[in-house]
């Protein structure tokens, strides 16, 4: 072993030590109160949260609403800055949304007459903003009565599949037992599983 490669070594060592060390705190930080129900409870509030199209609001709303179920802060905090692509994504897919539900089709939101209004007019710019807001609001709450279910039986399912399909000692195929030995194919009418 040359010195280059006792040094490199050393650096991996105190590498991934300093790794561990800064991530052992976060694993601890998440695992507490985590049974699945509440872990998924905890990711489906905040990907329902995270997506709501008021950009300013929804730590806010993550922390009391997490805090009122008694969910894992980190957890329904970590979820909802993920989202937050998504939600600018679909910011303007909401308030269109909303817009086209409510019939407000003399309301136009646009990049170009949006600066206009900011330039020219800040209370007019305002009011349109408020307005744009609510009904994206409005879309959004009709689909959070969607997500928020949907997100917790995706969250529960793959979990129990992580979780519980492979588990040590269970057999993947379910009509065979795990003292089953294996040999012939058993013939039709004959049991599968060892008396």
């Amino acid at each position: 072993m040359t010195a280059s490669e006792s040094v490199r070594g050393s650096d991996d060592t105190t590498r991934l030590r300093w790794r561990e060390r800064l991530l052992r705190p976060v694993r601890e930080i998440l695992r507490v109160g985590l049974d699945p129900h509440s872990a998924s409870l905890a990711v489906s509030v905040g990907l329902t949260l995270g997506l709501l199209p008021l950009p300013w609001g929804t730590s806010l709303l993550c922390c009391l609403v997490a805090w009122w179920l008694r969910l894992n802060q980190p957890l329904v905090q970590l979820v909802n800055y993920l989202c937050y692509p998504l939600q600018i994504a679909l910011y303007l897919v909401y308030c269109r949304a909303g817009i086209h539900w409510f019939a407000a089709d003399d309301f136009v939101i646009t990049l170009p007459d949006s600066w206009l209004a900011f330039t020219e007019n800040m209370a007019a710019f305002f009011n349109g903003l408020w307005r744009a807001n609510l009904f994206g609001l409005t879309a959004w709450l009709v689909t959070a009565l969607l997500l928020l279910p949907a997100g917790y039986l995706a969250v529960r399912l793959l979990m129990w599949l992580v979780f519980h399909y492979d588990r040590p000692g269970r057999n993947h195929i379910g009509w065979l037992r795990q003292n089953h030995a294996p040999g012939p194919a058993p013939s039709l009418g004959e049991s599968v599983y060892s008396d």
